[in-house]
């Protein structure tokens, strides 16, 4: 609750204005917290717990459900589809370092840990844009592939956006295709970790 306040209310500091300097320019911000200039953010974990809450939140909301008289292999199929959006993000935190490990990898700028900070950075928004896209999917009625793709290109874009603003001398096009194939590796790690969960979860 404290952390709560603190984020609304402090002006200097607040979430607000994490989000738009992450916005703004988001290699800038994260080259200056990982140069030492902390005072000047708000906390990127709080932030990203915080992000996190609120996606889980939306998407519980949002939540779709069987139809009264659903067959059993409907209901199961909701079943499925509710245990993995209140499940995903939290596996998500189970990828970051694998994610770090991959970026830091294919960068080669900074060390490990600092990768590990920068991804939880990115996650904050990539979350916080994931609920306005889930807001949009559930007034649209989008399917669940179109929010997939969705999501992917989200991922990929932001990263893109950030890492070029990180690293000026990078080349733009590697970061074009290190990123295209971070991303892929990432989702399909993802989607390996929620097979396995789902797997223990309904025969284990």
């Amino acid at each position: 609750m404290h952390e709560l306040i603190h984020a609304v209310t402090h002006a200097d500091k607040s979430v607000f204005g994490f989000v738009k300097v992450m916005i703004t320019h988001p290699g800038e911000t994260i080259r200056n917290y990982l140069a030492g200039q902390r005072k000047r953010y708000f906390n990127p974990f709080t932030a990203f717990i915080l992000a996190l809450g609120i996606e889980l939140v939306v998407a519980g909301v949002l939540q779709r459900h069987p139809p009264l008289h659903a067959i059993p292999e409907e209901q199961r199929r909701y079943a499925v589809e509710a245990w993995v959006h209140h499940n995903l993000k939290l596996l998500f935190i189970f990828l970051l370092p694998v994610l770090s490990l991959l970026t830091w990898s294919f960068y080669r700028k900074y060390n490990y840990a600092e990768h590990f900070v920068m991804n939880v950075f990115n996650a904050t928004m990539i979350s916080l844009f994931y609920v306005v896209f889930y807001l949009l999917g559930w007034a649209m009625h989008w399917p669940e592939k179109i929010m997939l793709f969705v999501q992917f290109g989200v991922s990929y874009v932001y990263y893109v956006y950030v890492i070029r603003g990180l690293l000026p001398g990078f080349p733009f096009w590697k970061i074009i295709l290190y990123q295209l194939i971070i991303t892929l590796l990432c989702f399909a790690f993802n989607f390996f970790l929620v097979g396995i969960s789902l797997t223990l979860f309904f025969h284990g």
